[in-house]
């Protein structure tokens, strides 16, 4: 399998200090990347920097102004959560050619996947304003590509990041031709994705899973309602905002996915995908603060991806770690809500 890593040392130039989002978090996953040989087995992609134009058919002009005069002008916070510096501007252009790039080589079948390794996150930023570590929106960025640029009919976006991607919905609220469909810890940053409505256009589908759930009812949830809603939908293309702070480990959340929770969720992802659009995936790096957590996330979705076994486990979930929530009836009304058999 072709499968691409996007990747350039730009990234790290992202300079947040003693902030939880920082550049270790990508020195980790490389570190782990190389160490189980996972690393020579991708294909090197270089991203590229995303054009104005590109920018502004999600973003206000006014927005990125800011963003470009305060990083220029020494870096600074954009909000409460999110601080940059003098060269987080560059590395924000590059993390959405990243995505971009990575469209492009998937699409045009010089790859079957690609993953990436991106930062600042995006997932929660909004046309006006930065919001949870996220300054671009690197994949919505990446979804109106495949649509203007490509012209896809219909393109999905899967998040299974612990958080709620509130800046992918928004894009897709008044556009049928995308699918978002989130998997997040229900009353939780940035409290939006609790209501399991669709939209306007039935293209939203949230499913806010209540603390302690692990393994099996993520599983649960991909198997029996975004599996069969990616088939329903017919995607040409799948984006995947690949946050790994649902980890039993991760302070950020208060999820208990393991390694294998992970690969399981990219195996059902990887099997909808070869189903509707030919595998066309690309993920893209969202949230995850345990260094060891994140880098055994992210080794386990290449490796899936790459059809190889998992590296050995390095973490083990402590004794009751996972909770016991009943999502049965949760799941079911799902379900029939989105027209599933």
């Amino acid at each position: 399998m072709a499968v691409g890593l996007v990747y350039n040392h730009i990234y790290l130039n992202h300079d947040t200090g003693t902030h939880v989002e920082n550049p270790d978090r990508l020195l980790a996953i490389m570190e782990y990347l190389e160490t189980h040989g996972l690393k020579d087995r991708l294909v090197h992609i270089e991203p590229k920097r995303v054009g104005m134009r590109e920018l502004e058919s999600f973003h206000k002009r006014s927005y990125i102004s800011r963003v470009e005069e305060v990083g220029f002008s020494g870096g600074g916070w954009l909000d409460q959560d999110t601080v940059i510096s003098v060269d987080s501007y560059e590395a924000a252009l590059y993390a959405v050619g990243g995505v971009i790039e990575g469209v492009d080589k998937v699409l045009s079948r010089e790859l079957d996947s690609a993953f990436v390794l991106c930062r600042p996150p995006g997932h929660h930023a909004l046309p006006e304003a930065s919001m949870g570590f996220c300054v671009f929106n690197n994949v919505a960025l990446g979804a109106l590509h495949a649509l203007n640029k490509h012209k896809l009919k219909r393109v999905a976006v899967v998040d299974f990041d612990v958080h709620h991607g509130n800046g992918i919905q928004h894009v897709c609220l008044n556009d049928p031709r995308l699918i978002y469909l989130s998997l997040h810890q229900i009353h939780h940053f940035p409290f939006t994705g609790d209501s399991r409505g669709n939209g306007p256009f039935q293209n939203i589908l949230n499913i806010p899973l209540p603390a302690g759930c692990g393994d099996s009812h993520y599983q649960k949830a991909f198997d029996e309602v975004i599996g069969p809603y990616l088939r329903k939908f017919a995607p040409e293309l799948i984006l995947v905002c690949a946050g790994y702070d649902a980890h039993f480990a991760d302070d950020m959340g208060e999820m208990c996915l393991s390694q294998q929770g992970f690969a399981g969720i990219t195996r059902a992802i990887k099997h909808a995908a070869e189903e509707v659009c030919g595998g066309k995936l690309v993920f893209s790096l969202e949230g995850g603060y345990h260094y060891l957590g994140l880098a055994e996330g992210v080794g386990a979705t290449l490796a899936v991806l790459l059809n190889e076994a998992l590296p050995p486990p390095n973490t083990k979930a402590p004794e009751g770690a996972v909770g016991n929530p009943d999502i049965a009836l949760m799941i079911n009304d799902l379900r029939h809500i989105n027209g599933i058999s």
